[in-house]
């Protein structure tokens, strides 16, 4: 794991997750800086994903290792925590782990899709073979191209390809143990229903062109989300509309 700090030394420590496949200069680097002129930013590379030579685990164990960072460097108290999409796993075990203190834990897009051992290995299998081998070479079948035009439009898709076209050289040092370890921890790390943590308040960035189902999971995991509803696909807003992004972060930070 790989941790790099940023910004001012204060108690507004604003810790950074990562989503699939990524790093911190692909999902952060648009935002760090203006995050670094108010907040103390800690932002972590994945193992696996940390240009270390190691292989990624599980959310569980990231978890446990940050819990133990935060613990032994910031007293075991953050002001906030954002995890884009499936870096909300481990935001989300943070909370309910209840080893830190949090006070504002935003969660970016997240599906919270899982499934039992048996389902995920298959899926890992068949569907995340599939992923992998796109991500590793920043090609996107036609029929996935045409398809996500149909969705969500030609610009927009379009703007996720830019993205997915960085990727090769991201992924150029993770090994594809890592990546199949990622995708199938994501469908095996199962939060509890309800969480509701005594001096963590929860935010939700829900981007509405993923589907009207997901708010239905983001109120059965957690009591009382301050769900914020913004019409756009998943983490658009982070990526494309960085200045949004910040200002959105910082109304929950209040």
């Amino acid at each position: 794991m790989n941790v790099t700090e940023y910004g001012v030394d204060n108690e507004k420590t604003l810790l950074l997750l990562p989503g699939a496949f990524a790093n911190v200069e692909l999902c952060y680097g648009n935002v760090i800086p203006a995050l670094a002129e108010k907040y103390h930013v800690i932002a972590v590379d994945y193992d696996g994903f940390d240009g270390k030579g190691g292989e990624f685990t599980s959310f569980i164990r990231m978890a446990k290792k940050i819990e133990w960072l935060i613990q032994s460097k910031f007293e075991g108290e953050l002001y906030a925590v954002y995890g884009s999409a499936i870096g909300s796993d481990v935001a989300g075990l943070l909370i309910q782990r209840k080893n830190i203190l949090i006070a504002h834990a935003i969660l970016g897009s997240p599906d919270m899709e899982t499934c039992g051992e048996k389902s995920a290995k298959m899926r890992t299998k068949m569907m995340g073979t599939a992923i992998i081998r796109m991500m590793q070479s920043g090609q996107v079948p036609d029929w996935i191209r045409r398809s996500m035009k149909h969705q969500i439009g030609e610009e927009r898709t379009e703007r996720y390809l830019g993205i997915l076209e960085k990727m090769p050289e991201i992924l150029s040092d993770v090994s594809r143990i890592s990546m199949e370890r990622q995708f199938y921890s994501h469908l095996t790390t199962h939060l509890e229903m309800n969480i509701d943590v005594p001096g963590t308040r929860v935010h939700i960035f829900f981007a509405t062109k993923m589907g009207e189902k997901y708010q239905e999971r983001y109120e059965q995991h957690f009591n009382n989300p301050d769900i914020i509803r913004k019409d756009y696909g998943s983490e658009e807003l982070l990526f494309f509309y960085p200045e949004e992004w910040v200002e959105t972060v910082e109304e929950c930070l209040v």
